[in-house]
């Protein structure tokens, strides 16, 4: 498995934006009530921002934005994904049923149509269970499925089974391959 650390610099860079929102919309906001809530009066003020219109709509925006930047994000992120799998080609993926704009089967079926990733081997991690499941999964190429919670020692030891048995199919095909150039 390759390695995927990151060196110092990197991880500031990417944890750059997580501290901007952090602060911008929990640690701004939290010096803000603390210091309304040093007047006598503090639950005033709380009543204020639940009860102004303008407050009420400005915090609805917020919510609303909220939910539009997850949403595209998740979107993102699973395109990103089967991008990724497609490119980097993985040694083993591990995915949940439930994702938020795709169904896990359907990635299944997509890695599985892809000559690049048609045999990496996919374990299967969700809170659904039962006959649909491993049916569908069977059809889907998935190798194995857990249902949560978890043992992460067992799920540990599929993965590496799992990339141990892949890691001797590439070499077997790489001779295979050796042998027909010869």
């Amino acid at each position: 498995m390759q390695d995927s650390t990151f060196s110092t610099r990197a991880r500031i860079v990417l944890l750059a934006p997580a501290l901007a929102v952090f602060c911008a919309f929990w640690l701004l906001p939290l010096v803000a009530l603390l210091q309304a809530s040093a007047v006598p009066d503090a639950f005033s003020a709380y009543r204020e921002v639940l009860t102004n219109a303008r407050y009420l709509h400005s915090l609805l925006a917020t919510v609303a934005l909220s939910l539009a930047v997850t949403a595209a994000t998740l979107v993102l992120s699973t395109v990103a994904g089967l991008f990724l799998a497609r490119r980097e080609l993985p040694d083993v993926v591990l995915i949940d049923l439930m994702l938020p704009d795709i169904d896990g089967f359907s990635v299944c079926e997509i890695l599985r149509s892809q000559p690049s990733t048609s045999k990496v081997p996919i374990i299967v991690v969700s809170a659904l269970d039962g006959e649909y499941v491993r049916s569908r999964g069977i059809k889907a190429g998935v190798v194995c499925c857990f249902k949560k919670p978890v043992d992460m020692k067992v799920l540990g030891e599929s993965i590496r089974s799992n990339y141990e048995l892949r890691q001797e199919s590439v070499r077997l095909e790489l001779a295979e391959d050796d042998r027909r150039r010869k």
